[in-house]
């Protein structure tokens, strides 16, 4: 009888060791599948950057002729001068929020976090595409909005999605996106909602399932939404999607204090 327990409790220590290892192997495998997705819009803003920072580029050179022909009093000297530094900040700014976004940490951490900033940097990663030009994205996130349990980096990685599935469903229309934020008992809520074509009813309810895309083929890989909810679920969290078609698309992530 002992005999037969002892070998139950080792069948039963090998298979819980069994399982174990595959839970680690399921989070690294889906680690991996968020890394992929936060690369693949790295990729997708790498290319907007490259073009915005030729903008000012253009303009520093145009600044240098303009020094180099001489013939220039004091003033305009320095006013060019201040012009060529405002340019070059803009560049540096520009390349410092796409690195921040596209430094990889080993092992986030989940710790208190400022919502309105994570917002602030999505907001310049995205604004600094050509494409989103024509839209407005408002941020009326309250600066005193409580610091919710999350990872800062993952937070910007699920605005940058959201951002950008709403700029190109308006294909360069103008338009607008609006961040608002709502604080629930133990809760908030971060809403991003735009005026934009909205979502087919047909489509609506498969708007997080992996692979599933409303762009045209290459232009999306249908994981973007579904390593959101993974992410705010392992947050405790959650994401919600409102839209009628012709009336834009509403969501809303709910975030633990």
């Amino acid at each position: 009888m002992l005999d037969e327990l002892r070998q139950n409790r080792e069948e039963l220590e090998a298979r819980l060791d069994e399982l174990d290892q595959a839970n680690k192997q399921l989070r690294e495998a889906q680690d991996s599948l968020i890394r992929s997705e936060k690369l693949a819009s790295v990729g997708q803003l790498a290319a907007g950057v490259a073009h915005e920072v030729g903008n000012p580029l253009a303009a520093i050179s145009g600044y240098l002729e303009l020094l180099d022909d001489g013939d220039l009093d004091d003033d305009l000297t320095a006013d060019i001068l201040q012009r060529s530094q405002k340019e070059v900040e803009r560049i540096r700014t520009i390349i410092r929020d796409l690195l921040d976004f596209s430094r990889e940490e080993a092992e986030p951490a989940i710790e208190a976090v400022a919502l309105p900033r994570c917002v602030e940097e999505a907001k310049n990663l995205v604004k600094a595409q050509p494409k989103s030009r024509n839209v407005d994205i408002v941020d009326h996130t309250p600066a005193d909005l409580p610091q919710v349990r999350a990872v800062g980096s993952q937070v910007v990685q699920i605005l940058v999605n959201l951002l950008i599935n709403a700029v190109d469903a308006m294909e360069g229309e103008a338009g607008e996106i609006a961040i608002t934020a709502e604080t629930r008992d133990d809760q908030v809520a971060l809403i991003v909602e735009d005026n934009g074509p909205g979502i087919p009813d047909d489509k609506l309810q498969r708007v997080f399932d992996p692979f599933f895309t409303t762009k045209d083929p290459g232009e999306g890989t249908g994981l973007g939404l579904a390593i959101c909810l993974r992410i705010m679920r392992r947050l405790d969290g959650d994401i919600r999607v409102e839209s009628r078609e012709g009336e834009g698309a509403r969501f809303e992530l709910v975030f633990q204090r």
